[in-house]
C-alpha cells in the first residue's frame, strides 16, 4: 500500500472512532434519539471511505455504486439527524431519487468514456449536494436555534469543500488516472479536506450534543420531581423574565399563590406516599390548568404559585375559584372521598415597576387571609368590596 493510501486513511479512522463514542455516549442517553444517526453516520462513513477509496479505488462500475450509496448514505443519516432535532425528517424520495441520479450519472459516463476529470467533478458535485440541501434545510427551518445553525454552516462548508476545491484541482490540468490516482494532487487534495471535513462535523457534533445535554440538565434542575413544576429558583427567574417583558405593556401581570390545606395531617394520616400523590396530581392539575404564557412552580412543601401575563384581578379570581373547585374533586386511592383534598388562595395583581418579592409577600398575605378565614377558599389583593361581591363564589375549571 503506497504512503498515500495509508495516509488517507486517517479520516475513516478518526470517523470510526467518533461514532464508537457517539454510540456509547447514546447508550446512555437514548432519549437524545438523533445521536444514533450521527453516531451511523461517521461509521458508514469510515467503511464506505475505505471501501469506495482503497477496495474499490478504480473508477469503475462497482466504484459508482459503492461510492454514491455509501456518501448518500452518510449524508442522509446527518441531515435526519439535524431535522430530528428540531421535529423534522428527511424528505426519502428526494434523497434517493438524487442517489440514483448521481449511480445513473457515473455509470453512464464510464460507458460513454468520459474523460476522468469530467467523472471526478460530476462524483463530488454530487455527493456535496446532500449537505448542501441539509445546510438549506436547517438555515430555514421554524425551529432553528443556535445549534442547527451550527450544523447547517458545518454541512454547508463540507459541501463546499466536496463540490468546489477538487474541482479546482482537475480543472487547472491535474491528470488523473486509475494508475496514478495515489500520487495525484487530487487525491491529496481530497485526503486533506476529508481530515478537514470530518473534524468540522465532529466538532459541529459535539457542541450540538453537549449543548443538548447541558440543555437537560438545567431543565431537569429546574423541575420539581413530584410535582412536574418549576423549583421556586426557577419559578422566580422566569416570573422575572415574564416581568420584564411585559413591562412596556399596559397589560396587567396576575399573581397566585396557593397551600394545600392540612397537609402536614395528610402526611401523618395517610403516610408520605399518599402525601406525594397528592402533590404529583396538583401539581398535574395546575400543569393542564395554566396557559400558555404563565408559569407555575412549587415554592415550598405544599406551597404553589402561578404567574400569568395579561391578566387582570377579576380574571385571576376566577382562575383560582376554577382551581380550588376542581382540586376538591381529585379523588385519591387512600384518601376517603368525604374528605375530599382542598387548598387556599391568594391572587394579586403587579403594580407598575413592583418587585417580584412585594407582589409575591402580598399574595402570600392574602393567602394567609384565606387560610385563617376557614381554607378552602380565595381571597384577592387590591379589591374593594364592591368587587368582591360581584364576583361568583366557584367555578370549574
Amino acid at each position: 500500500m503506497q504512503i498515500f493510501q495509508i495516509q488517507g486513511l486517517f479520516a475513516p479512522f478518526v470517523a470510526f472512532l467518533a461514532g464508537a463514542a457517539l454510540l456509547l455516549l447514546w447508550n446512555f442517553n437514548k432519549n437524545i434519539r438523533y445521536l444514533r444517526y450521527f453516531a451511523v453516520s461517521l461509521f458508514v462513513f469510515s467503511c464506505g471511505f475505505v471501501l469506495s477509496q482503497v477496495v474499490y479505488a478504480k473508477m469503475t462500475i462497482p466504484n459508482a455504486f459503492a461510492s454514491s450509496i455509501s456518501y448518500y448514505t452518510v449524508g442522509g443519516l446527518m441531515v435526519h439527524g439535524a431535522l430530528m432535532r428540531l421535529g423534522g425528517r428527511l424528505n426519502l424520495p428526494v434523497h434517493f431519487s438524487l442517489m440514483f441520479l448521481d449511480i445513473a450519472g457515473r455509470v453512464l459516463m464510464l460507458q460513454f468514456g468520459l474523460s476522468a476529470t469530467v467523472y471526478l467533478i460530476f462524483a463530488n458535485a454530487m455527493m456535496g449536494l446532500p449537505m448542501a440541501i441539509g445546510a438549506y434545510l436547517l438555515f430555514n427551518h421554524e425551529q432553528r436555534d443556535r445549534q442547527s445553525i451550527l450544523l447547517g454552516i458545518a454541512y454547508a462548508t463540507v459541501a463546499m469543500m466536496a463540490i468546489i476545491a477538487p474541482s479546482i484541482i482537475l480543472s487547472i490540468g491535474d491528470t488523473v488516472t486509475d494508475e496514478n490516482y495515489f500520487s495525484s494532487y487530487y487525491w491529496i487534495l481530497l485526503s486533506f479536506l476529508t481530515v478537514v471535513g470530518i473534524s468540522i462535523l465532529i466538532a459541529s457534533f459535539g457542541f450540538t450534543i453537549g449543548s443538548d445535554l447541558l440543555a437537560g440538565v438545567e431543565e431537569k434542575a429546574s423541575k420539581d420531581f413530584l410535582s412536574g413544576l418549576l423549583t421556586r429558583r426557577a419559578f422566580d427567574k422566569a416570573a422575572n423574565e415574564v416581568m420584564e417583558a411585559y413591562c412596556d405593556s399596559q397589560n396587567p401581570i396576575a399573581l397566585l399563590m396557593c397551600d394545600i390545606d392540612h397537609f402536614k395531617k395528610i402526611n401523618d394520616q395517610y403516610g408520605h406516599h399518599t402525601g406525594d400523590v397528592v402533590i404529583t396530581d396538583f401539581g398535574d392539575l395546575i400543569m393542564r390548568a395554566i396557559p400558555e404564557t404563565a408559569y407555575a412552580g412549587r415554592t415550598g412543601g405544599e406551597e404553589f404559585a402561578i404567574i400569568i401575563p395579561s391578566c387582570d384581578i377579576r380574571t385571576i379570581r376566577l382562575f383560582a375559584e376554577g382551581l380550588r373547585t376542581a382540586v376538591s374533586m381529585l379523588s385519591f386511592e387512600d384518601i376517603p372521598k368525604e374528605k375530599p383534598i382542598t387548598a387556599s388562595f391568594g391572587v394579586t395583581v403587579l403594580r407598575p415597576n413592583e418587585k417580584l418579592t412585594h407582589a409575591m409577600k402580598r399574595a402570600d398575605e392574602a393567602l394567609y387571609e384565606a387560610k385563617n378565614a376557614g381554607r378552602n377558599q380565595v381571597v384577592a389583593s387590591n379589591l374593594n368590596a364592591s368587587e368582591y361581591s360581584a364576583l361568583p363564589q366557584a367555578l370549574s375549571v
